[in-house]
């Protein structure tokens, strides 16, 4: 039954309630001044008939009588007109007062459950629990229940919404490249770690205010740049791209790339960090220049000679030799460098199944043989804190390092060499340390000696026939094996060079 319905039922209820009840004590009401009435009016015309003379006279009489007692009547039936009436007034009264108590307590409990969420005083709207005497037919109880299903549609929603904002804000931050949100008046809207690193500012002075147009130093040329760029990516609805170099020394390169969001809401900047890709084409560059510089030398040499043998071919026997065994010695130094060369591109592409159980001790102390037969005078000891210590390496790779280093340690240091050689386990790991008391490297240097054709004194190692790729090869090798090199060196006192390398994973 509608709404509607149940107010006209109640209406022709109401109505048929107040006949039944007001129509008994009105008929009352009646009888009892009609027996009045009539009882007087019995008694004064016992009297006037007691008087008459006439019939005329006593018509006469009768019609007065009436007259009397209609007037009689009328006067008696006004408090119970006016006594009906005020009980019809406090009936119907009570009655609409229930109707509109029934009607607006239900809505007061709705409005109650919605108030807070309209006010902001809640993030959701509280489940509407109504009376229980409302009937589950009542309108009043199918308009609780759908609007409980809209709130619950609602709280599912915006918690979908939450978890993909999460959801984009975590990858957004797992990200190498830094992403500025900004909307059409430049007011930053999102920033991850990377773009507020990037700026040179924190998120707390970014998000919720304009793009700030001036920052540090290094970063002022940046903002200028992300202004520019976000500003015409939007007047032009275009994706736009930039770059840009900070810093003297060592310089960074970013690329920018501003991209317009639909509608005119604003724009999206995208920072990317190029500064590794340039310093590999640097060092691409270095490593072409390097290795034609040191080819171009013994080239040179060796053309020198050999067009001094081809204008002067009755030198002396022993000039002659001394020629040709400069001519060799420059290209065993060729042969060496593009050996080296070819063994660092080998060992970049070491595969892991190469790897195998390998006794670090042991490896040692094979390459301490192999140093000594080349330097019989040198002095070099093992320390061992255990009897094994198992790693996962390639042996013959592995003792290439090894042995690169200890060759070093006894080349650059006055004769006899005395090199140290400890090793040990350090938790899961084995460490190994070689130290000297050679000559040393200069502090300057001492960051730039993995690198590949990097000399500390260019004079000394061309007489050695070094081109600077041996502790490029170590560094290599001990990376391949996912391990890590490091360097301590005192000028004049010597050099200390610690492995680590992961141990064997059965032993761990």
């Amino acid at each position: 039954m509608s709404f509607r319905q149940k107010i006209l039922f109640a209406q022709v209820a109401l109505l048929i309630a107040f006949i039944a009840i007001a129509y008994p004590l009105v008929e009352k009401g009646i009888r009892k001044s009609a027996f009045e009435n009539l009882k007087t009016s019995s008694y004064v015309l016992t009297s006037q008939l007691e008087k008459a003379q006439d019939g005329k006279q006593l018509i006469v009489l009768v019609e007065e009588m009436q007259k009397d007692l209609l007037s009689n009547y009328a006067h008696q039936f006004k408090p119970f007109f006016y006594s009906l009436c005020f009980l019809a007034l406090l009936f119907f009264g009570g009655s609409l007062w229930l109707i509109f108590h029934r009607i607006n307590y239900p809505l007061k409990q709705i409005i109650r459950a919605i108030k807070p969420y309209q006010l902001g005083q809640a993030e959701t709207i509280a489940p509407i629990q109504l009376s229980p005497s409302i009937d589950m037919r009542d309108h009043f109880y199918h308009l609780a229940q759908t609007l409980n299903s809209l709130s619950e549609r609602l709280k599912t929603h915006i918690q979908n919404l939450a978890d993909e904002r999460s959801e984009r804000e975590t990858l957004l931050e797992s990200l190498g490249e830094g992403v500025i949100d900004v909307d059409s008046d430049l007011n930053v809207r999102y920033v991850n770690y990377v773009g507020s690193r990037m700026l040179g500012i924190p998120r707390r002075l970014l998000l919720g205010k304009p793009l700030p147009q001036a920052g540090e130093k290094h970063t002022a040329p940046l903002l200028e740049k992300c202004h520019d760029l976000l500003r015409l990516s939007q007047q032009k609805l275009t994706l736009l791209t930039d770059s840009i170099a900070l810093g003297e020394d060592s310089k960074t390169y970013l690329d920018l790339i501003a991209a317009p969001k639909s509608q005119h809401v604003g724009a999206i900047l995208v920072i990317q960090d190029k500064s590794s890709q340039h310093k590999v084409l640097e060092m691409g560059k270095d490593f072409v220049a390097n290795a034609s510089h040191e080819l171009r030398t013994p080239i040179t040499i060796i053309k020198g000679f050999a067009e001094t043998l081809h204008d002067l071919p009755e030198l002396p026997k022993e000039m002659v030799g001394d020629i040709t065994e400069k001519i060799v010695r420059n290209c065993q130094r060729m042969d060496n460098l593009i050996k080296n060369l070819l063994m660092l591109a080998d060992i970049e592409n070491i595969p892991e199944s190469r790897f195998q159980a390998c006794d670090l001790v042991a490896l040692l102390e094979s390459c301490r043989h192999v140093v000594l037969t080349v330097y019989e005078d040198a002095e070099i000891t093992i320390e061992n804190s255990e009897e094994t210590v198992i790693g996962d390496a390639d042996p013959d790779v592995l003792e290439l390092a090894i042995i690169n280093l200890l060759d070093n340690a006894a080349k650059y240091s006055t004769a006899p060499a005395r090199i140290n050689v400890k090793v040990s386990r350090l938790g899961e790991e084995g460490v190994i340390t070689i130290s000297d008391q050679g000559i040393g490297i200069p502090a300057k240097d001492v960051e730039h000696i993995f690198e590949r054709f990097y000399t500390v004194d260019k004079a000394r190692s061309r007489r050695h026939g070094g081109a600077g790729l041996g502790l490029s090869l170590v560094k290599t090798i001990i990376d391949k094996h996912q391990g890590s090199i490091s360097v301590i060196s005192t000028l004049g006192e010597g050099t200390i060079f610690t492995i680590t390398l992961p141990l064997h994973r059965s032993l761990s």
